[in-house]
């Protein structure tokens, strides 16, 4: 039987793909020993497990491995494991989900979802969540002496745009997304620091970090900053429409009538300069690719 494949290529964030054959015991044990070696390394990660494959639940004894396993590893992971999005789009793997992962507590670390796309867009907003905690709170991602290559790439996992700000101003770093939305030079980048400029207009965060030895500012750029200067009524539909939802979705959690959606819709498409809705997640992610 295959065993669960767990692909690290993208650390920190960790793909799981559950097979498709009933679950054998060693290979539980086995995926249980390997998500172990994940907390090990002592830095913030995520895991994006598939279970679309599974066609059978976990047997009784395969769930008492998992409990006594939790129970003895939890502590242990609680301050490195930032996220485990669940993709499930049966009702048998959305059931296998929620009895396995039910032990994970406060905070809530897991989630279940329909759609890859958003399940991987909600694990990189956990990791940034937790990088940027982390680098306030001083823990092992901003640590002192931390190579900026080791920095600038779990900066680079960030969908959204993020650059690395020194106190002279200088931008030592801006990873992919902030590259694909913002075309160079960036000293405008600067002014967020200095007098948060645009503050009010742009989402902005701004955490202190201290690598290799100097103190800098990690400035992330929320999502839909690059449309940020949309009228207030466009820029809640762009929300709803870069979160994946529907017109027919969209007219049902606001309350308009569904021929006035569209008719936001199409005015939204026009203010952006796009013509699909994949063009705007694009621009509204600050990615070439919203994936």
């Amino acid at each position: 039987m295959p065993p669960i494949e767990m692909d690290r290529r993208q650390w920190p964030l960790v793909s799981i793909r559950f097979p498709s054959e009933p679950l054998a015991d060693a290979d539980l044990v086995a995926y249980l020993a390997a998500l172990a070696a994940l907390a090990d390394v002592g830095e913030p990660y995520a895991t994006l497990s598939d279970l679309r494959p599974m066609t059978s639940a976990l047997s009784e004894r395969q769930c008492w491995i998992f409990d006594d396993w939790m129970e003895r590893n939890e502590a242990a992971m609680a301050p490195v494991a930032a996220a485990n999005a669940i993709v499930a789009a049966s009702p048998l793997t959305h059931t296998i989900a929620t009895t396995a992962y039910w032990h994970w507590r406060e905070p809530p670390r897991f989630r279940i979802f329909d759609d890859p796309v958003v399940a991987r867009r909600w694990c990189q907003d956990r990791l940034r969540r937790r990088i940027g905690e982390r680098a306030q709170r001083g823990g092992a991602a901003a640590a002192p002496g931390a190579p900026l290559a080791t920095t600038a790439a779990l900066i680079d996992l960030f969908h959204e745009p993020a650059f690395l700000v020194d106190d002279d101003g200088a931008v030592g770093f801006a990873n992919r997304a902030a590259r694909r939305a913002y075309p160079p030079p960036y000293d405008w980048v600067a002014a967020l620091v200095s007098r948060r400029a645009g503050a009010s207009r742009l989402p902005v965060r701004i955490a202190r970090v201290e690598i290799e030895g100097r103190p800098s500012n990690l400035i992330i750029l929320g999502e839909g900053a690059a449309l940020a200067d949309l009228p207030p009524s466009l820029f809640r539909i762009a929300q709803r429409v870069c979160r994946g939802e529907s017109d027919k979705e969209i007219a049902a959690h606001t309350g308009l009538a569904l021929p006035t959606v569209r008719t936001y819709v199409s005015r939204l498409f026009a203010r952006a300069g796009v013509h699909d809705r994949r063009t705007l997640m694009r621009r509204w992610y600050g990615s070439a690719d919203p994936r």
